[in-house]
Protein backbone atom coordinates (compact mmCIF):
# COMPACT_ATOMS: atom_id res chain seq x y z
CA UNK A 1 0.00 0.00 0.00
CA UNK A 2 1.57 3.24 -1.12
CA UNK A 3 0.52 6.26 0.91
CA UNK A 4 1.34 9.51 -0.78
CA UNK A 5 2.65 12.54 1.08
CA UNK A 6 -0.73 14.25 0.67
CA UNK A 7 -2.54 11.43 2.49
CA UNK A 8 -0.06 11.39 5.36
CA UNK A 9 -0.43 15.17 5.75
CA UNK A 10 -4.21 14.80 5.64
CA UNK A 11 -4.00 12.13 8.35
CA UNK A 12 -1.91 14.44 10.53
CA UNK A 13 -4.33 17.35 10.13
CA UNK A 14 -7.33 15.15 10.89
CA UNK A 15 -5.57 13.65 13.93
CA UNK A 16 -4.71 17.11 15.31
CA UNK A 17 -8.27 18.29 14.72
CA UNK A 18 -9.64 15.21 16.49
CA UNK A 19 -7.22 15.70 19.37
CA UNK A 20 -8.29 19.33 19.80
CA UNK A 21 -11.93 18.20 19.77
CA UNK A 22 -11.21 15.54 22.40
CA UNK A 23 -9.20 17.98 24.53
CA UNK A 24 -11.98 20.57 24.51
CA UNK A 25 -14.57 17.88 25.26
CA UNK A 26 -12.44 16.61 28.13
CA UNK A 27 -12.04 20.15 29.45
CA UNK A 28 -15.76 20.81 29.20
CA UNK A 29 -16.67 17.61 31.00
CA UNK A 30 -14.11 18.27 33.72
CA UNK A 31 -15.15 21.85 34.37
CA UNK A 32 -18.90 22.03 33.73
CA UNK A 33 -20.17 18.60 34.80
CA UNK A 34 -19.81 16.40 37.86
CA UNK A 35 -19.05 13.34 35.72
CA UNK A 36 -15.40 12.90 36.75
CA UNK A 37 -15.97 13.70 40.43
CA UNK A 38 -19.14 11.84 41.39
CA UNK A 39 -17.42 8.66 42.67
CA UNK A 40 -14.26 10.26 44.05
CA UNK A 41 -13.92 10.97 47.75
CA UNK A 42 -13.58 14.64 48.68
CA UNK A 43 -10.06 14.07 50.01
CA UNK A 44 -8.82 13.32 46.47
CA UNK A 45 -10.34 16.42 44.88
CA UNK A 46 -8.82 19.87 44.52
CA UNK A 47 -10.60 22.91 45.91
CA UNK A 48 -12.24 23.79 42.59
CA UNK A 49 -13.18 20.18 41.88
CA UNK A 50 -14.91 20.01 45.28
CA UNK A 51 -16.84 23.17 44.42
CA UNK A 52 -17.89 21.71 41.06
CA UNK A 53 -18.97 18.47 42.72
CA UNK A 54 -21.05 20.42 45.23
CA UNK A 55 -22.38 22.81 42.58
CA UNK A 56 -20.89 25.97 44.10
CA UNK A 57 -18.11 26.85 41.65
CA UNK A 58 -18.17 30.26 40.01
CA UNK A 59 -17.90 30.73 36.26
CA UNK A 60 -14.32 31.99 36.59
CA UNK A 61 -13.28 28.91 38.55
CA UNK A 62 -14.88 26.68 35.95
CA UNK A 63 -13.10 28.50 33.10
CA UNK A 64 -9.77 28.21 34.92
CA UNK A 65 -10.29 24.46 35.38
CA UNK A 66 -11.42 24.19 31.75
CA UNK A 67 -8.14 25.59 30.40
CA UNK A 68 -6.10 23.59 32.90
CA UNK A 69 -7.89 20.44 31.72
CA UNK A 70 -7.47 21.31 28.04
CA UNK A 71 -3.72 21.79 28.42
CA UNK A 72 -3.52 18.89 30.87
CA UNK A 73 -5.00 16.60 28.23
CA UNK A 74 -1.61 16.73 26.50
CA UNK A 75 -0.37 14.18 29.05
CA UNK A 76 -3.50 12.00 29.22
CA UNK A 77 -2.99 8.88 27.06
CA UNK A 78 -6.74 8.30 26.71
CA UNK A 79 -7.08 11.58 24.82
CA UNK A 80 -4.54 10.45 22.24
CA UNK A 81 -6.19 7.04 22.00
CA UNK A 82 -9.65 8.53 21.50
CA UNK A 83 -8.28 10.98 18.92
CA UNK A 84 -6.66 8.09 17.04
CA UNK A 85 -9.93 6.13 17.10
CA UNK A 86 -11.88 9.14 15.82
CA UNK A 87 -9.28 9.71 13.10
CA UNK A 88 -9.48 6.08 12.03
CA UNK A 89 -13.25 6.24 12.03
CA UNK A 90 -13.19 9.39 9.90
CA UNK A 91 -10.73 7.88 7.43
CA UNK A 92 -12.73 4.64 7.26
CA UNK A 93 -15.99 6.47 6.55
CA UNK A 94 -14.79 9.19 4.18
CA UNK A 95 -11.90 7.59 2.28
Amino acid sequence: MNISNWHSMEFLVIFIFCFVLVAFGYGFLASFTRLFYRNKPKAELSYVEKLIKEGGASFGQRITLFWASVFGSLVVPYCYLLAAVLTGLYLYIYL
